[in-house]
């Protein structure tokens, strides 16, 4: 068994904040390294929550003040994976979870480290004998949902015909009117514009 650190783990110092840091520095942590969410930590290190980008942004659009502690909108972790569980494990629990990172802890519930998706997709098999590929998009559908491509049929396209010249001529005696096509058609059209 290949521990964590040895090849997925990132260090937790761009993912953590103490829990003396206001919104306003949460802030602007996220918008440095891009991240979903951040850790919250107590004096020793120890894991105590997680807030969200999502969450940040709504408290502040509600009126809270920049100054408000971070922590005070942290939520509870519920995945969480320990600094001697295997690559594979920590892969497939990131899979299950549908979130961007996990963290670490050690055995004291200190938070040593992150893992997020870019790093443990990156990881090189020779690394881990018994990785499994995990995927980067989760389908909504699946093939059998979609109409068979063998029962659609090739939309015919047909050639369009060039519209040739028509008159339509009325005559009072006559219940419907007269049409008159193609070179007929053309060289009345050219005798009325002579006699203008």
């Amino acid at each position: 068994m290949i521990p964590l650190a040895d090849t997925l783990m990132c260090p937790s110092s761009g993912h953590s904040i103490g829990p003396e840091a206001s919104l306003r520095e949460a802030a602007c942590l996220l918008l440095q390294h891009g991240h979903s969410c951040l850790f919250v930590t107590d004096q020793h290190g120890r894991l105590a929550g997680r807030v969200t980008e999502d969450e940040l942004l709504l408290a502040l659009f509600a009126g809270a003040s920049e100054l408000t502690p971070a922590a005070s909108l942290a939520q509870p972790v519920t995945a969480v994976l320990s600094n001697t569980d295997s690559a594979a494990s920590a892969r497939s629990l990131l899979c299950e979870s549908l979130t961007h990172c996990l963290p670490v802890v050690d055995a004291g519930q200190t938070l040593v480290g992150i893992i997020d998706r870019s790093t443990a997709g990156s990881a090189t098999p020779a690394a881990d004998s018994s990785r499994t590929p995990v995927p980067d998009w989760f389908p909504t559908t699946s093939f059998d949902d979609l109409i068979p491509c063998a029962d659609t049929r090739p939309v015919r396209r047909t050639r369009r015909r060039r519209s040739r010249p028509q008159l339509r001529l009325f005559n009072p005696d006559q219940p419907r009117p007269v049409f008159i096509r193609g070179a007929q058609a053309l060289s009345l059209l050219r005798r009325a514009d002579d006699s203008l």
